[in-house]
């Protein structure tokens, strides 16, 4: 059971996650999230479709506005990937805290 105080993500994995991703790109780390989330991901993607077309209707820049939306898109994909890294971690490390199951035939099972 998870509780608020569990702090699943750490700052390390924010960073790294952010790293990846500028080293990556978001067009490329969106399509691999697409292909391991993709209901998550199309969801992502529309939203933040949404919010492209609304930055590009307040009459900033072309510029100041896609800007704001790559850092939008980043927060976003840093913060789903770190999230994910993150539980996929906690598996792995409860599945090293439990004995291994006996075999099948054995009669103590």
């Amino acid at each position: 059971m998870s509780h608020s105080g569990d702090r699943l993500v750490d700052p390390k994995a924010i960073l790294e996650e952010l790293s990846q991703l500028k080293r990556r790109g978001n067009k490329t780390v969106m399509a691999e999230l697409e292909s391991i989330e993709p209901e998550l991901a199309g969801h992502a993607m529309e939203e933040l479709s949404l919010i492209y077309q609304s930055l590009s209707r307040t009459g900033a820049r072309t510029k100041k506005f896609r800007d704001l939306y790559r850092q939008i898109e980043s927060l976003v994909l840093v913060s789903i990937l770190a999230l994910r890294n993150a539980q996929i971690q906690l598996w792995d490390d409860d599945r090293e805290d439990k004995p291994p199951s006996p075999p099948s035939g054995d009669p103590s099972a």
